[in-house]
């Protein structure tokens, strides 16, 4: 399935979408292991109520990304359209319109934030001798939101022409270090005080990196045009996806409230451990999400509902194979990566619960398909409106199965809410017109099912014959058996003629570099 789109000139396959993908990857991939390696030494250095507080810094910056009104992701999705469009003159104009209303609405949230941080410390249990050091902290605070709400936009005018590779130049090194800073504040006796106002230096340098890439990679943008006629087009948008935003963590948290009521607390880290190893994997399809957005809102300018078609097949096919043998290798091995990492009691209150929150984590990531697909045509009110419908069903269902089958009722409701509320997205892609009847077809869904289910049965097999008293030689004879019958289904019904001969070429590349050079 070979995809050629023209995004600002430029041409990218469904080769870049792969590179775009990797790189927006690596920006997640190396803040995460930073986290793992340096995050005990901060707890050690720092103590377990000074990083409490820090944790409550890194979740107050999360969470207030959403009130930039959507604008960072509206900001990209209108300057795709006017590339793909090729009105350039409008660019300096819709650009600095979402400048200008960011910096308003970062100010007003910094400005509730700061007048209400006396509110906000006294509603937290903090000792005594941290009080006025969490004061001045979350005083600082208040002024990192308008800088990253400037930041979203400046990194949204890279994304819109595919410069992911830019972006993550900026991203990869400002998100390390925002374990780095809390580390060496950790080990050279500095409070949380230096470290927030360490986080707000990176960030400022982090905006005038993602600003200077910025302007350079669109000379126009030199030249500021401040028009409030763009505001109605870019709040609208921005809107739905700022509503969106706000109902999604009530959905992605509620069951876990309802373990801590209806079962204890002590009850639910048997369910937060597998969580949250299971939600890492959203690395996989948000990196691609970041990639064809900008691809389907310079399509969409066009009307270009076949290349379309082609990226949203292409994208998940790929998230459903590469994913899907991921979920499929983690729920077999399920007990034993739970043993392994936690101990024998959480193996055993938490294995099922974790094979069953992986079957959810798969249908999530294949969700982000068709919520791009909104985002980038321009019907973010779909998503969010579906998302609206479904909260008051799934907290009297959730209750129900929390309150009478505990964190694996928990988890059976969470997938369930998002395997349902990703099929009903699927639907309205197909119902809108926005892709074809038949892209499941394009995209090899019922194929990819079976490979799976082979694998399913590979992995069943394996764990049988591990057990077994069977000879040596039969049991690897067996393993070889079924790896064979996997890999050749893989490579003749799911991977295309285009595809195979592609893998070919690039191995044979590979095989060139690697030859000697002759004497």
């Amino acid at each position: 399935m070979i995809v050629e789109v023209f995004v600002a000139g430029r041409s990218f396959s469904t080769t870049s979408i792969a590179r775009g993908t990797i790189l927006n990857l690596s920006g997640q991939v190396v803040p995460l292991f930073a986290g793992i390696a340096l995050v005990p030494p901060t707890i050690a250095g720092l103590g377990v109520d000074r990083f409490g507080l820090l944790s409550l810094v890194w979740l107050v910056l999360g969470y207030l990304v959403v009130f930039d009104f959507g604008l960072g992701r509206a900001t990209t999705k209108h300057i795709a359209e006017i590339l793909g469009k090729s009105e350039l003159h409008r660019l300096p104009t819709v650009v600095w319109t979402s400048i200008v209303l960011q910096t308003l609405f970062g100010t007003f949230a910094a400005l509730l934030l700061t007048v209400s941080t006396d509110q906000l410390i006294g509603i937290i249990k903090i000792p005594p001798h941290l009080l006025e050091e969490a004061k001045l902290a979350f005083n600082i605070v208040a002024w990192i939101v308008p800088v990253m709400f400037l930041s979203s936009a400046f990194s949204g005018i890279l994304e819109a022409q595919y410069r992911f590779d830019l972006v993550n130049l900026v991203r990869v090194p400002s998100n390390t270090l925002m374990f780095v800073i809390p580390w060496v504040g950790a080990i050279s006796g500095y409070n949380l005080t230096h470290i927030v106002l360490g986080i707000w230096i990176l960030r400022v340098a982090s905006l005038g990196a993602f600003a200077t890439l910025a302007i350079k990679s669109l000379p126009l943008l030199r030249s500021v045009k401040i028009s409030f006629n763009e505001a109605p087009r870019l709040l609208k948008f921005g809107g739905w996806v700022m509503i969106g935003g706000l109902i999604t963590p009530f959905l992605l948290q509620l069951e876990r409230v309802l373990i801590s009521a209806l079962d204890g607390v002590e009850v639910l880290a048997y369910y937060t451990a597998p969580y949250e190893v299971v939600t890492r994997l959203w690395m996989f399809p948000v990196s691609l999400m970041m990639t064809i957005f900008p691809a389907f809102s310079t399509l969409a300018s066009r009307s270009d509902w076949r290349a379309i078609g082609e990226i949203y097949s292409a994208s998940f096919k790929y998230i459903f194979l590469i994913l899907g043998v991921v979920v499929v290798g983690l729920g077999i091995y399920a007990k034993e990566i739970i043993l392994l990492w936690l101990g024998p009691e959480f193996a055993a209150s938490s294995s099922v619960v974790f094979q069953i929150l992986l079957v959810g984590i798969l249908f999530h990531a294949l969700g982000h398909i068709p919520y791009s697909l909104f985002q980038g045509v321009g019907r973010p009110d779909i998503p969010t409106k579906l998302y609206a419908l479904e909260l008051p069903p799934y907290i009297v269902v959730a209750w129900y199965l929390v309150d009478n089958y505990g964190i694996l009722g928990a988890a059976f409701a969470w997938s369930a809410r998002v395997a349902l509320e990703t099929l009903f997205l699927l639907f309205f892609a197909v119902r809108a017109g926005f892709v074809s009847q038949r892209w499941w077809k394009q995209a090899r869904v019922l194929e990819i099912g079976i490979l799976l289910l082979i694998l399913t049965l590979l992995g069943s097999l394996i764990t049988i014959i591990r057990s077994s008293d069977l000879a040596l030689w039969i049991k690897v004879a067996l393993l070889v058996t079924e790896l064979t019958v996997f890999v050749a289904v893989g490579w003749n019904v799911v991977l295309t003629a285009a595809e195979r001969a592609a893998i070919c070429t690039r191995f044979r590349q590979w095989k060139y570099l690697r030859r000697p050079n002759d004497v």
